[in-house]
């Protein structure tokens, strides 16, 4: 079964405005609350010692995601971007979870 162009579309159109909504609003969301966001990196496994140059990048990066996902051509390349931003947070919880003697956000009484 094969969708139509027009559908398929559609969807692609639907996926950026989703995209779009996530990366302005997580951004954003970390320039509103900075000192804690920055706060909250600097207590975090592994990447701490780039807490403060990680407070001002990684917003922008999301910022400019973003906005090439409004351009035509630079759709495929806000895709890629997308999934490599994506991969690496997946990493990173991943590696902190199975690795990482402390694990922020967790009870370490178990509950």
């Amino acid at each position: 079964m094969r969708l139509s162009l027009r559908i398929q579309n559609s969807l692609i159109e639907i996926i950026k405005l989703l995209f779009i909504v996530l990366f302005v609003y997580a951004a954003v969301s970390k320039w509103l609350d900075f000192e804690h966001f920055k706060m909250q990196l600097s207590r975090s496994p592994y990447i701490s010692i780039y807490a403060p140059w990680l407070a001002w990048c990684l917003p922008i990066v999301e910022l400019i995601i973003a906005g090439l996902f409004l351009f035509y051509k630079s759709t495929k390349l806000a895709f890629y971007t997308s999934l490599f931003l994506m991969t690496l947070f997946t990493t990173y919880l991943y590696v902190v979870l199975h690795y990482s003697e402390d694990i922020p956000c967790i009870d370490q009484t178990g509950f």
